[in-house]
């Protein structure tokens, strides 16, 4: 299922129509692309795939297609992605505890000098370097997360995924379903 702003479908008279993406080769060509963008990006942080990926929309917007469109498959493609913290010596939830302890008993560290000596106090705490203290400090924020692995996926099972997830997304904000099909016999 998708998020609610990335439900890409038309409005007419009432009726709402999914905007599927069909198996013709350049749709299996961008999803192609894509999914080499995020293997290739084993290693990266989530914050350098994003601007890969922000590069990649607005490539793909050049080339004619919706950016919802190729955001729907990023975000597919992302649950196919295992990421880690990166690997630091001190563990970043006891780091930011302290952190946040030490610059709380001095009011804000609003400026750099204020900010080394709060480091500073924590690194001597934790028998670290400052350095280390600032690497695991930023290890727990979401964006500094690195891409380790990246399950395989072809162009084509991302398609019919994105179609799935478009299906579902579009029922689970229904408020009432007519269905009509043409079935022989």
């Amino acid at each position: 299922m998708l998020t609610s702003d990335l439900l890409l479908a038309r409005i007419r008279y009432g009726y709402v129509y999914p905007a599927y993406a069909r198996l013709n080769p350049e749709n299996l060509k961008l999803a192609e692309a894509l999914i080499q963008l995020f293997k290739k990006n084993i290693g990266a942080t989530r914050e350098e795939l994003a601007r890969k990926l922000s590069n990649f929309e607005l490539e793909a917007f050049r080339q004619g297609f919706h950016y919802k469109y190729v955001r729907c498959l990023a975000y597919l493609l992302n649950r196919q992605a295992v990421y880690e913290a990166p690997e630091t010596r001190l563990d970043p939830l006891n780091v930011r505890i302290e952190v946040f302890k030490e610059a709380s008993k001095m009011g804000l560290a609003l400026t750099e000098t204020e900010r080394t000596q709060v480091l500073q106090r924590v690194a001597a705490r934790f028998r670290a370097e400052m350095r280390e203290v600032e690497q695991a400090f930023n290890a727990s924020y979401q964006e500094n997360e690195v891409l380790k692995e990246f399950q395989f996926i072809t162009a084509e099972q991302l398609l019919k995924n994105y179609n799935l997830s478009l299906t579902q997304t579009l029922l689970f904000k229904a408020l009432d379903i007519t269905v009509e099909t043409r079935a022989p016999g």
